[in-house]
């Protein structure tokens, strides 16, 4: 919770600074396609993600990059699904990695045991996230389905 608060905190400075909106810009002005955007914020957040929570990412990261997002003509559930599923893996990628230590835990053996095991999803993960990334049809087939 204390995370949470000092990112609440902190988004609260940026947006009365207006740090969110020059970053914002900044990126835009970086790439003006879509798919180096997706890149960026891949990248950018599985890094976050090993070194920080999921909720305090989100809380910073979303303001900032979901008006480029939008602006590059990036649907908002795609987009949405990227984000959520690299601070999914993030959380299983150590240093910060919530879940392996939870699992260790419940499974009373060292974490290093349960992050070498970890790996190999982890790497399946990452790959799904390229799929779902670069091909958006995968995960809005269904949103379309529904409210057409």
């Amino acid at each position: 919770m204390v995370t949470v608060a000092a990112a609440q905190l902190f988004g609260w400075i940026t947006t009365a600074e207006g740090l969110g909106k020059i970053l914002g810009e900044m990126l835009g002005n970086i790439t003006q396609e879509p798919w180096v955007f997706l890149v960026i914020v891949n990248v950018a957040v599985l890094l976050l993600g090993t070194v920080m929570e999921p909720i305090p990412i989100m809380i910073l990261t979303v303001p900032i990059l979901f008006p480029v997002a939008a602006q590059l003509g990036i649907d908002p559930v795609h987009f949405g699904v990227v984000i959520v599923l690299n601070l999914m893996i993030g959380s299983l990628t150590p240093p910060v990695g919530i879940n392996i230590f939870v699992t260790a835990a419940m499974a009373r053996v060292p974490v290093m045991r349960v992050a070498r095991h970890a790996m190999g999803f982890i790497w399946i993960l990452i790959l799904v996230l390229l799929v779902i990334t670069y091909i958006p049809q995968v995960v809005l087939w269904l949103p379309h389905l529904l409210y057409r």
